[in-house]
């Protein structure tokens, strides 16, 4: 990697983070608790977590963002069909079709839709989806020290947490509860 992480990587230097990176790493089906427990620091722990297992370190990350969410934009549903099995790829890839799809539909933008699946060690399947958002323009430094301006295509969240034991869906969109209503159906079609 070019370096350790900047964006929100010093949540994880904190100390209640090794809470996060023994639960990413159990995900992994990695055990590192005895490990964070002879780190002095928050700081060591994220470190040797970065160098010794980077996905579980980027796994963190991602469980840490989402943590982060504003609470007003999540939403829970319930009575939904039970399944336990693990979800096939071509429903991932379904999934951030028929996102692309409801945004595209709904305000033009979703273009281009990124579904990451993950199983949680607790049987929990989580969506992160990134369907893209508006273009943009950002200004900034070239590598040369030159001012340029440069086309950006930004992307957006949608998190879909289903625990198939229970028939629920937390669901975490932006844009009220139309949105996430017209998701939480969309994603229990697929």
């Amino acid at each position: 990697k070019d370096g350790f992480p900047a964006t929100e990587a010093h949540l994880l230097l904190e100390a209640e983070a090794a809470e996060r990176l023994i639960e990413a790493a159990r995900d992994s089906g990695i055990d590192i608790a005895q490990e964070m427990r002879a780190r002095r620091s928050g700081a060591e722990r994220a470190l040797w977590c970065y160098m010794h297992h980077p996905s579980v370190f980027e796994s963190a990350l991602t469980l840490t963002h989402i943590d982060g969410l504003p609470a007003r934009s999540w939403e829970k549903r319930t009575g939904l069909a039970r399944r336990e099995d693990s979800v096939p790829t071509e429903m991932v890839a379904e999934l951030g079709r028929a996102i692309s799809e409801y945004y595209m539909q709904r305000d033009g933008r979703g273009e281009k839709c990124v579904v990451e699946y993950r199983r949680r060690a607790s049987n929990i399947d989580s969506f992160f989806a990134y369907p893209a958002d508006f273009a943009d323009e950002m200004v900034g430094y070239g590598e040369n020290g030159e001012f340029a301006r440069y086309p950006w295509n930004g992307a957006f969240e949608v998190v879909f947490t289903y625990d198939g034991s229970a028939g629920t869906l937390d669901l975490f969109a932006e844009g009220g509860k139309q949105v996430r209503g017209d998701l939480a159906e969309l994603f229990a079609r697929v």
